[in-house]
């Protein structure tokens, strides 16, 4: 019994600090460049490859509910996945739209709104790999 609650505490606790690893992108640039115009050229090079890898995972996810919408004659699952990627991808820009908003007249705004992409896609591709397709690896 006291190795299950081990594993809940330890569980607990990556789940309680994972979303500050993934937010991280705009900290992670600042740390690896000397200047703005360096930590928005990291940004903008992570926002191409954080937006290939999702087209990658979403592509993979799309063949896995179409397959499945074949094997059971229905259209269900490959529909409700592409509405619901079309709603993320409106949350992604609502929600950038804000953090730049809440930069007001300051600068930044411009590089928080790259990381707020980076951050939001980073953390839908892990989402939809660990649900939809690290069984199938």
């Amino acid at each position: 019994m006291r190795k299950g609650i081990g594993l809940v505490l330890v569980f607990s606790a990556a789940c309680l600090t994972a979303p500050v690893f993934a937010a991280d992108a705009l900290a992670d640039c600042y740390r690896q460049a000397d200047s703005k115009v360096e930590v928005q050229a990291c940004l903008k090079k992570e926002l191409a490859q954080v937006e290939k890898d999702y087209q990658d995972v979403v592509g993979r996810v799309l063949t896995n509910a179409r397959d499945l919408d074949r094997i059971q004659k229905r259209k269900g699952a490959a529909k409700a996945f592409e509405d619901s990627n079309k709603a993320f991808m409106r949350y992604v820009e609502t929600e950038c739209n804000w953090v730049e908003e809440s930069y007001g007249a300051g600068t930044g705004a411009g590089n928080a709104v790259l990381a707020c992409r980076i951050n939001l896609l980073r953390m839908r591709t892990g989402s939809l790999d660990a649900q939809f397709l690290s069984a199938s690896k």
